[in-house]
């Protein structure tokens, strides 16, 4: 068995834990973060429960709002206004296909 040795030991990869590790990592500290969750199909799972388990509703709306943002900043970069902003949203039983 190797030992290795860290400065900072963080348990959990929420959002909270896994920037708590990159700003110890930019003071010089030698990092590592333990979670006890392990999803067999990606190997590894950062973002805590909320965002791998409970929350894919909560989640697919942030998504919709950043897709929503990105496009009128790219449209915009291309001379196209948007002036309305009604937006139709598919039930959330129809969006999950």
């Amino acid at each position: 068995m190797t030992t290795k040795n860290y400065d900072l030991i963080i348990l959990g990869t929420a959002p909270g834990c896994y920037v708590a590790a990159i700003q110890a990592a930019q003071l010089g500290l030698k990092v590592v973060c333990v979670d006890r969750r392990f999803d067999a199909q990606v190997k590894s799972s950062p973002g805590g429960t909320c965002r791998n388990v409970r929350l894919y509703l909560f989640q697919g709306m942030l998504d919709s709002s950043r897709y929503y943002y990105d496009l009128l900043y790219f449209l915009l970069a291309h001379g196209i206004r948007v002036d309305g902003e009604i937006i139709k949203c598919a039930r959330d039983a129809d969006a999950q296909g």
